[in-house]
């Protein structure tokens, strides 16, 4: 692991399968039922369609992001109603995960990068607070950069030279986090060195 890290200051994790678990089928199951849509066309919806893209770097209100799913879908939902189904796709959040975070802060600068959005980021930190009496992810690392509240989005250069410049890091100083291979390669392209973390707690192990 050493040999690994030399030279690293700063480690950039993301947030889906990382140190949350997603599970999209849970929630493209649940809009199945109501609007008829086969899954797979609705998991396309979750993971990279235009609306959700706008939404992820803030260029739509909440509102407006659910009437927008709902228009597509054809269905009708009430606020709470439809943030229950969207947010059902967050998963766990494991201690063990938690406690890594904790332990790396004591010897690299710490960040988050991630691809959210405001409904996910609110229920996200309520369950931290729930489950681990957690006030949000933001309170174990240095900074928390959200794609809604940056105004960009990975795999977008100007997302990771954002954070590269606000932290005053080179790329070779820098290991990022993701579970997503285009996020990766990204990264790659800029010298960021990178770890894909192809199952959620591969990196888990990469530290020890």
């Amino acid at each position: 692991m050493s040999e690994q890290l030399k030279g690293i200051k700063a480690i950039v994790f993301d947030l889906g399968n990382v140190i949350i678990d997603l599970d999209y089928d849970r929630t493209a199951n649940r809009l199945a039922e109501l609007s008829g849509i086969k899954v797979s066309e609705l998991n396309e919806l979750l993971v990279s369609s235009e609306v959700l893209k706008i939404f992820e770097v803030g260029g739509v209100s909440e509102s407006e992001f659910r009437k927008e799913v709902c228009s597509l879908l054809n269905i009708q939902l009430v606020a709470e109603v439809f943030d229950e189904i969207w947010n059902s796709l967050l998963g766990d959040i494991s201690v063990i995960r938690l406690d890594r975070l904790v332990e790396l802060k004591k010897s690299y600068s710490t960040f988050v990068l991630s691809n959210t959005n405001s409904i996910h980021l609110k229920s996200f930190d309520k369950n931290l607070q729930d489950t681990h009496g957690i006030e949000g992810i933001q309170t174990l690392v240095d900074k928390a950069y959200y794609s809604h509240e940056v105004g960009m989005r990975k795999p977008n250069a100007d997302i990771y030279q954002f954070v590269l410049e606000e932290q005053n890091l080179t790329p070779e100083e820098v290991l990022f986090i993701d579970d997503r291979q285009d996020n990766i390669e990204a990264a790659d392209t800029l010298g960021i060195r990178t770890f894909w973390n192809r199952k959620v707690d591969d990196w888990l192990a990469f530290f020890e």
